[in-house]
């Protein structure tokens, strides 16, 4: 079963997961970036990566998250090519 993205982050390159824990881990490393919900406390972007110092960021977010919670789709859609 594929895990959902959460809400804010549908149909973007770089995703949330439903599984969050809301370590703080990624939105305290990447400000720019992440952010917490305010009522839910799940990370999400509120922007998607729009300089390269953001989209370095947004890659060493996906490594930093301790239940990998974070994903790029384009990294995933070409997985899924290759299989």
């Amino acid at each position: 079963m594929e895990i959902p993205p959460v809400k804010e982050n549908i149909n973007k390159r770089f995703m949330v997961l439903a599984t969050c824990i809301s370590c703080a881990a990624c939105w305290k490393h990447a400000p720019s970036i992440l952010k917490s919900h305010e009522v839910d406390a799940y990370a999400f972007f509120y922007k998607q990566p729009e300089t390269q110092l953001d989209l370095i960021l947004a890659m060493q977010v996906i490594h930093l998250c301790p239940v990998n919670a974070i994903i790029d789709s384009m990294e995933k859609n070409e997985e899924e090519n290759q299989v």
